[in-house]
Parts: structure tokens; sequence; C-alpha cells
């Protein structure tokens, strides 16, 4: 599908897809392409809604200062409460974004809880989240990141609802 418009493209470059409709629902990250490799492999991949939203952040983003700190959320959810594979890197991932950083907090297996991820979430230029989400398509407020549980019965479970509710005043940009 891609691989006409991506001769001569360098594989540096950022590849903005804006979708329309039905296209929202295309995992572009995981078209392969006809060397059997994953299109994510070969190029980093934005997705936008519009090209004047994603002129405007781009815009945005060149005055802002550079993020200085991290909070980093590895994969802290219980299989056994939902059905769901741990991931095996996730870990890895988020001790390897925080040394990118010079400053960084880093939450990780039974230490990724919601408390914590919420009490600390608005002291960071950027939240990086790597882990499980859940989408919700009826009922969007109730999509929902899987941590770690605090209490017996607690799935460990932040709800788009509860992330909204928070005013993000520092924080420049959350990647999930």
């Amino acid at each position: 599908l891609f691989e006409p418009s991506l001769r001569g493209v360098s594989p540096e470059t950022t590849l903005v897809m804006i979708p329309d409709a039905l296209l929202y629902d295309v995992p572009f990250g995981a078209l392969v392409q006809s060397s059997g490799r994953y299109l994510v492999e070969d190029y980093p991949i934005d997705v936008a809604p519009s090209l004047s939203m994603f002129a405007n952040g781009v815009k945005k983003l060149s005055r802002m200062a550079r993020p200085r700190d991290v909070l980093a959320v590895g994969d802290g959810h219980r299989p056994e409460l939902v059905a769901l594979p741990r991931l095996q890197n996730a870990e890895a991932e988020s001790m390897a974004i925080a040394r990118l950083y010079p400053q960084s907090a880093v939450l990780v297996g039974d230490a990724a809880t919601k408390s914590r991820l919420l009490k600390t979430l608005n002291q960071h230029d950027v939240v990086h989240f790597a882990g499980h989400a859940i989408a919700s398509r009826s009922v969007p407020q109730y999509s929902q990141l899987l941590l770690a549980p605090e209490t017996d019965g607690d799935a460990g479970s932040l709800f788009a609802y509860e992330v909204a509710s928070q005013r993000l005043t520092r924080t420049q940009v959350v990647v999930l």
C-alpha cells in the first residue's frame, strides 16, 4: 500500500498518517511491507486527526522548552486479574526511556499503581506509559490503562474519565 510512496524516503523520516472515517481503525504501524518487516520497524509513525491540527501541534511544540524529566510507567497489571499477558519488555522500555532524560521517575511492576501514577502525573514534562490499554468504543470514558492492583479486588484500572479530571498544567506530552 505505502511502498510506492516510500521510494527514496529515508528511515529517519516520520510518516504522518491522517486517516478518514474507517481508516482510523487501521493499525498503520502493524502494516507488513513486502520485505516482511512491519512499517513501524523502518519508520517512526504519527497519526493526526487533520493536517491543520498536526501543523498547529508542531508549531506549538517548537515554541515549548525541551522536556527535562519523565515519568516512565511499565506494565504492572496482573494477568490473573485481566486476561492479557505481561508485556515482556515494558519494564526495560521504561528504564531505557528514563535514561534519556536528565531527571526521571520510574513506576514498574507492583509500584505501577493508579494512586502513585495520579499522585505524580502532573510533576513531569513527559509521561511514558508502556502497558496495556482497553478501549471502550461505546463509552469512551470507560477506556482504561491497566496498572498494578493496590488492594484485593482492585484490578488496577485507571479510567479515561479519571485522567480527564486531572489538570495537567506541567505535562507537555503523554506517550501511550
